[in-house]
């Protein structure tokens, strides 16, 4: 079902309509649950970079794309692209909102791995 609407939202509203771009993030999420790694990750890469094109960077959707791509990154050993994602996602929230704000403390639960620490002031 999400790829019908997925579909007909891309033609009818077009590719970079938020409501196509919501769809495509579920229907990533679904693959992802359903261990379709590969397909979840080009849609989510998809959904980062159109977002990026359209809105400004620190916006809560484009923070959120950025935290999709990360964990599929991070469970596929892609360490280093997945912990820049998400330093960056912290980094974009604290400049919009502020480093105690709820979705900032939110990006920060992120897991990271390896030997990255967070400084936040």
């Amino acid at each position: 079902m999400f790829v019908y609407v997925m579909t007909t939202r891309s033609r009818v509203l077009g590719g970079a309509y938020p409501h196509t771009l919501i769809t495509m993030n579920n229907l990533a999420s679904m693959y992802k649950n359903q261990g379709r790694r590969k397909q979840a990750e080009e849609l989510y890469k998809q959904v980062m970079e159109t977002r990026k094109r359209v809105l400004r960077q620190g916006h809560p959707y484009n923070v959120n794309s950025m935290e999709n791509l990360a964990l599929p990154y991070n469970n596929q050993g892609r360490v280093r692209e997945s912990n820049e994602l998400l330093l960056l996602a912290i980094e974009l929230t604290e400049k919009s909102l502020s480093h105690e704000n709820t979705d900032t403390l939110t990006s920060m639960e992120r897991p990271l791995t390896g030997d990255d620490q967070i400084e936040v002031g």
